[in-house]
């Protein structure tokens, strides 16, 4: 099986893998800490929401997920774990022109509920995707590879 990773920037390793569970909870604390310091003890529960909210957009959103790819499929890593995305719902890759760094949008069948909002923010398009970031381990491999394997499919 071939893995293409990101980097050991300062957002990557927090938001993906196994310290991203740590990233979350120190988040929570700090925005809670915050919160009751500065005197909204009485407004405590209604402002806790917003920094978990905050977390989960962070972590769940995470846009440096690590990608491994086998014959029958590409796992992408997503809160800690791998979801594996047979080759036959991989739906296209496509360019994502807007930002300042290269991204490519991949599209597939079924990832999970939160995927569908990269694809509807970045091509208008409700179904779920995930970004590659020109940032990944062997990037021109990896789209080639997934390329390959949507026209055999």
């Amino acid at each position: 099986m071939k893995e293409y990773k990101y980097g050991k920037g300062i957002i990557s390793p927090g938001l993906s893998g196994k310290t991203g569970p740590i990233v979350m909870l120190l988040t929570v604390l700090v925005f809670s800490c915050l919160v009751i310091t500065a005197g909204g003890v009485k407004a405590i529960g209604g402002l806790l929401i917003l920094p978990a909210a905050y977390s989960i957009f962070i972590f769940g959103f995470s846009w440096w997920s690590n990608i491994k790819c086998d014959k029958e499929s590409l796992y992408l890593e997503f809160l800690g774990w791998h979801i594996k995305i047979p080759w036959e719902n991989i739906l296209s890759v496509q360019e994502i022109r807007y930002f300042p760094q290269k991204a490519w949008l991949v599209t597939a069948k079924r990832i999970t509920p939160l995927h569908y909002l990269y694809s509807l923010l970045l091509s208008f398009k409700l179904v779920p995707g995930f970004v590659i970031w020109e940032s990944i381990s062997n990037r021109g491999e990896l789209l080639s590879h997934i390329r390959r394997n949507i026209k055999t499919s």
